[in-house]
């Protein structure tokens, strides 16, 4: 996905994770807006209100997640953070991503073939366009193990055209705009 960039080209990123050495080196080579907004500052999304509505847990998305009106996303670096919220979040972060989304938007993140096996709590970075940087690796697991076709049902503001079968049942997901 980040080959499709040339070294020098505009490029637009956001980055769900906080931020880190190795992201800021490899995008520097660009004329790069690069975002990050740590998805786990929201409270609302990581532990949402059993109780709260779909409009609420939108609400509180958008208040959280402020970014400027005119932002398009090129490049959206998911990672595994999908799997630190339910599926009501999952719904609200896409309805709130969705006005940043343009036909040439892809992101890149993980998910689990089967929603029976744990994922375990990583942090990423970018290293090249083959390769990512291992920050930290616990043996913590992820609050949800979300396979492809609930993912595919609930971040509706991307499609997932690639999936490609990793260590222990876990996938690497391709997402483009619809």
């Amino acid at each position: 996905m980040l080959a499709d960039y040339e070294p020098g080209s505009r490029v637009t990123v956001l980055d769900l994770g906080p931020g880190c050495a190795s992201t800021v080196r490899y995008f520097s080579d660009f004329a790069c807006h690069l975002v990050f907004y740590d998805i786990l500052e929201c409270e609302h999304l990581i532990h949402p209100d059993e109780d709260a509505d779909y409009v609420s847990t939108i609400k509180h998305c958008q208040q959280h997640m402020t970014l400027p009106s005119d932002l398009q996303i090129d490049v959206l670096l998911l990672w595994d953070y999908l799997h630190f919220l339910d599926v009501k979040s999952i719904e609200a972060l896409s309805i709130v991503l969705q006005p940043h989304v343009h036909q040439q938007t892809k992101a890149y993140g993980f998910g689990s073939l089967h929603s029976d096996k744990p994922m375990y709590r990583r942090r990423y970075g970018v290293h090249s366009t083959q390769e990512l940087q291992l920050y930290e690796s616990t043996d913590q697991p992820l609050p949800y193990a979300h396979s492809q076709q609930r993912l595919t049902d609930a971040f509706m503001c991307l499609r997932i055209t690639r999936g490609t079968l990793l260590q222990e049942g876990h996938l690497e997901l391709l997402f483009e705009a619809p």
